[in-house]
């Protein structure tokens, strides 16, 4: 069954939110601004000269391979229809996380990958971004342990795939306890896939 519009409002998750930002997220704080791509060609190059607590910046198109976030980071556009993220050849993710890390992506829109953001044993914030047109799903969720992803104001549309291959608009992959709050409207509309797989 597909499922076109959720929206999901509930305070005790703002409250879970709240504390696990509180104690992941205080690296967060941004100590330099990485310009991709006026000071760096790509987006791996800003991520590999970075450290925790820095913010990359993005604007306009970028294409690139697979993207891992492997620091505490904040990937930032400038809205999701002057910032776009590609994979090249849509083969691999736009992004993927290391495992243990806090991350946010926010104001872009993330495109063409197989899947638009693996998120792997990490905690996650999307904030204002389109994800859309990734063959296997919109966010994958990989890990046995807790994670926890907020999102905001973000649409997860149109991506391929079905949710027992790896599409899906958020799947939930190994099953792992997720958490996703959503404090404002969070669409989600697949072609093929279901909206959330497994359900949640």
């Amino acid at each position: 069954m597909f499922i076109d519009f959720i929206k999901i409002r509930d305070l005790r998750l703002s409250m879970i939110f709240f504390l696990i930002t509180s104690l992941f997220c205080s690296p967060l704080i941004a100590q330099t601004t990485r310009l991709v791509p006026s000071s760096y060609s790509t987006i791996a190059a800003a991520i590999s000269a970075a450290v925790n607590g820095d913010t990359i910046d993005i604007t306009g198109t970028i294409t690139e391979s697979t993207i891992t976030i492997n620091k505490n980071l904040i990937i930032r556009g400038h809205g999701r229809t002057n910032t776009t993220v590609n994979n090249s050849g849509g083969t691999g993710n736009v992004f993927t996380t290391s495992s243990g890390i806090t991350a946010v992506i926010k104001e872009m829109t993330i495109s063409n990958g197989q899947r638009g953001i693996y998120i792997y044993y990490s905690n996650m914030t999307i904030s204002g971004c389109d994800v859309c047109y990734n063959s296997q799903g919109g966010i994958s969720c990989g890990g046995s342990t807790a994670y926890f992803i907020n999102i905001i104001n973000s649409n997860i549309c149109y991506n391929g795939g079905t949710g027992g291959s790896g599409g899906a608009g958020i799947l939930n992959g190994f099953r792992g306890a997720l958490t996703i709050n959503a404090n404002q409207e969070l669409k989600i509309k697949p072609i093929k896939a279901p909206a959330i797989f497994p359900n949640i």
